[in-house]
């Protein structure tokens, strides 16, 4: 789910969604009205560091990871999973993290999250059609893009798995299953 998927905040931009478009957010809806809405942010020209400011709510110049590579968030630095797992929410991340590996302080499961589906490492976050995503801690091999290249799954949409499927089909069921 992407910042023009949340109803609120295309209500807040006077955005107008076709109905069949539209994905069902009333809790977030809710949450935006009464609560207190980010409608302006500041983010790094980079991937990592602008995923470590989401995640910390620190300015790009205060957060531990400055550039796109193995460098993780420090096991001491708190994140907004951290702190909503403090007040009794159940936590999920699906997709690109990039800001610790399976073993670090900095993987999601340590950084307060209950779920994660996902690609941890940097680089092999750029590949669209991964072979090999995490479940939790443990690894899991898209059968189907073993053996293809970015240029075959590019052009034959049916042989490969597109990594935002994926994690689309894991967040909906997270969603159904509460």
């Amino acid at each position: 789910m992407g910042f023009g998927d949340i109803n609120y905040y295309n209500e807040y931009y006077g955005v107008k969604k076709q109905a069949s478009r539209t994905i069902l957010t009333p809790n977030v809806d809710k949450l935006g009205r009464s609560g207190v809405s980010f409608t302006q942010a500041y983010a790094a020209p980079v991937c990592a560091p602008s995923r470590c400011t989401l995640m910390t709510g620190k300015h790009t110049g205060h957060c531990t990871v400055r550039q796109n590579d193995q460098t993780h968030i420090r096991k001491e630095e708190p994140t907004v999973a951290s702190e909503l797992s403090k007040i009794g929410y159940e936590t999920a991340l699906f997709g690109k993290w990039g800001l610790g590996g399976a073993k670090t302080d900095g993987y999601p499961l340590a950084k307060g999250f209950d779920i994660y589906y996902g690609q941890v490492s940097q680089s092999n976050c750029h590949n669209y059609y991964p072979v090999l995503m995490y479940n939790q801690s443990n690894k899991t091999y898209i059968k189907e893009n073993i053996g293809a290249s970015r240029l075959t799954c590019g052009f034959d949409l049916e042989q490969c798995v597109w990594s935002g499927d994926l994690w689309t089909d894991k967040a909906i069921e997270f969603i159904e299953n509460r």
